[in-house]
């Protein structure tokens, strides 16, 4: 679905209220909970949504019984996406091999994936 964005302020206010993301109350307009979810600069300024906020967990071996590393994001999920598949692409295994002029191509292993491309 390609719509086109929005020629004016208004109608990219409007087109936020369609999708619910916002609402018009009184001539203003108020960001919804999903609008918060997906689009906050910071979470912990929407009060109890913020224990909503997207978490990387590193378990030690295969049991949840020992935490390595947890990150919690403070982002709505849509602004931060980028970051928090960084910061999980971090945490995967991986093998590097070497390349012509010294650049190294690094290969993630992904449980239950054995191919990038194809998953199978």
């Amino acid at each position: 679905m390609q719509l086109p964005y929005p020629a004016t302020r208004n109608a990219a206010l409007a087109r936020l209220g369609q999708e619910q993301l916002i609402v018009e109350s009184e001539g203003l307009w108020n960001t919804t909970n999903l609008g918060a979810l997906l689009f906050a600069k910071d979470l912990r300024q929407f009060g109890a949504l913020s224990r909503k906020a997207p978490r990387v967990i590193v378990y030690k071996g295969g049991s949840k019984l020992e935490t390595v590393r947890e990150q919690i994001g403070i982002k709505g999920y849509a602004v931060g996406f980028e970051g928090l598949v960084g910061d999980i692409n971090s945490q995967l295994p991986a093998n590097e091999r070497g390349h012509r002029a010294g650049l190294a191509h690094r290969n993630q292993n992904v449980p239950g994936n054995s191919h990038p491309r194809t998953g199978g």
